[in-house]
């Protein structure tokens, strides 16, 4: 047993030796005269006037028969920590533009006009002490095919066998698996099933073995899809005197292998959509499964291209008209007004139905001043316009249709360009006068003035009205812009598009609902 003990801080023992000794008589009761000399030295060194002082302990042990001397160890408990993860739901690799799935990426902090203003969208909150943005998925009412996967970041503690993610079932949704061992959470795959239409959006709280908040997934509302089909007619358009000619040039130039050049100065060969071999209308079939399945659809947008009509132009009278240049080859300037014009006079009852319209040209298009033209464009400037136009060199695109459309519904560039608005004041004048307007008439209905004297008044003011209107619906509904070349998103330039953000998705169903839906 120990008569004496210490406690040394900051030393080691530099020297260990048993030493006997005669003074039994000395401790009453004691069985051995077995002592134990220690030399501790300071790691430090404990400084007496230059010189190192060794310090010499002794006290009386009790010895333990055949058994070797064994330094006693100083053994510390330490305090289990409780497992603080974050887990996150990714795209697959493989994704193509099944379903929509937006989240906040890293780099949006650098690209963003207004990082702060994006932040609102993705619903900000914090997961131990870290800022936490939660991503949206949208999807059909029982679709198939919809996998994510699940990434962890640990924060503290030691991941156990026991530590687990559950993903709980809310509202009709659940999740395949529903429960994932933290330690194989990283890349796990997995399945999200909709049993039912969402009538407003899902908030899913992924959770720790504890039940405590650890991630989330919002998931968008869809019982409103059955609103968002909408037909697109087709329309060639064929100069007179070479139409078979024509129709060749477009036959060929949606087959043809494409080239997407990147903002990194990178190019890309893509294919185009249609097969050798196929015509126009069987090839579109190709193109609305596009974007019913890997483009519009993550809106939760379904189309139907239609009957492909032709418009046929008088070329001499468009080229002394200055609308066709360099020997009847390039079209020149924004002839979408022209088109439909031509549309309405050739198709008359065809023109009036609801819908979108596509115009596919054989020709390229260069703009007013004959420098180089876009390879497509959409109105956007008129709130309820149904006109696109496609040009030879985009023909191969799949993507432009898509992008084009969604400029016809209300989409603006990804990137910054000209604002609609320089002027707050401006701004502020807009809505005011849209508000007297719809608040003048509404008290004319209930007043019980007549069907004529509201006539009147809302002929006095609908041309300014319906351009006021269409000027704020583009810019409330596209309040975010980055930088250009530098996202995936459809209406980015010099990029492989990709997918739509959620407050495009809607833009876009607020559009095809009032303006284009069957």
């Amino acid at each position: 047993y120990n008569i004496r003990s210490l406690e040394l801080l900051d030393s080691y023992i530099s020297n260990f030796k048993e030493v006997f000794h005669t003074v039994k008589e000395h401790i009453k009761n004691e069985e051995t005269n077995n002592f134990v000399k220690l030399e501790f030295k300071s790691a430090s060194q404990i400084i007496n006037k230059g010189e190192a002082v060794n310090v010499f302990g002794w006290w009386l042990t009790h010895p333990i028969t055949n058994a070797p001397y064994k330094t006693p160890v100083n053994t510390v408990e330490e305090k289990e920590t409780d497992l603080k993860f974050i887990a996150n739901f990714e795209r697959l690799s493989s994704y193509k533009g099944e379903f929509g799935f937006d989240w906040m990426r890293d780099e949006y902090k650098d690209i963003c006009d207004d990082y702060n203003k994006l932040k609102k969208e993705y619903f900000p909150t914090s997961i131990h002490q870290e800022e936490y943005f939660v991503p949206t998925l949208s999807m059909f009412p029982n679709q198939d095919g919809v996998k994510l996967k699940l990434s962890v970041k640990k924060k503290e503690g030691i991941i156990s066998d026991d530590d687990i993610i559950k993903l709980p079932s809310k509202s009709g949704i659940r999740f395949e698996p529903n429960e994932v061992k933290v330690n194989e959470a990283n890349g796990k795959q997995i399945t999200v099933i909709c049993e039912s239409p969402l009538n407003s959006d899902v908030m899913i709280n992924l959770l720790d073995k504890n039940d405590k908040k650890v991630g989330a997934i919002n998931i968008f509302k869809n019982s409103n899809h059955k609103q968002l089909h909408f037909n697109i007619t087709p329309v060639r358009v064929l100069r007179g005197i070479s139409k078979q000619g024509d129709i060749d040039i477009i036959e060929k130039q949606i087959d043809i292998e494409g080239i997407i050049k990147k903002n990194d100065g990178t190019i890309e060969k893509v294919k185009g959509w249609g097969d050798k071999g196929k015509d126009l209308t069987e090839d579109l079939k190709k193109l609305e499964n596009y974007l019913n399945k890997e483009s519009l659809n993550q809106a939760l947008l379904q189309c139907n291209i239609g009957k492909v009509y032709d418009i046929v132009i008088d070329e001499d009278k468009w080229l002394d008209d200055d609308l066709i240049i360099d020997q009847g080859c390039v079209f020149k300037g924004s002839l979408l007004n022209k088109f439909s014009e031509e549309f309405k006079k050739q198709h008359p009852s065809i023109y009036k139905k609801r819908g979108i319209t596509m115009f596919i040209s054989p020709l390229e298009n260069v703009d007013s001043d004959g420098e180089e033209g876009a390879g497509g464009y959409g109105n956007l400037g008129d709130i309820d316009s149904q006109y696109l136009a496609i040009f030879k060199t985009n023909l191969w695109s799949k993507d432009s249709f898509a992008h084009e459309i969604a400029h016809v519904s209300g989409l603006e560039h990804s990137f910054k360009e000209d604002k609609i608005y320089n002027d707050p004041l401006t701004l502020d004048e807009h809505n005011v006068y849209i508000k007297q307007v719809d608040a003048n008439i509404n008290y004319m209905l209930e007043s019980g003035y007549s069907e004529r004297e509201i006539a009147e008044y809302w002929s006095e003011h609908k041309k300014i009205y319906k351009k006021v209107k269409s000027k704020l619906n583009v810019y409330y509904r596209n309040l975010h812009k980055f930088e250009q070349g530098r996202t995936e998103n459809m209406m980015d330039y010099y990029n492989k598009r990709k997918s739509f953000w959620k407050f495009q998705w809607k833009a876009l169903q607020d559009d095809i609902i009032k303006f284009y839906n069957k």
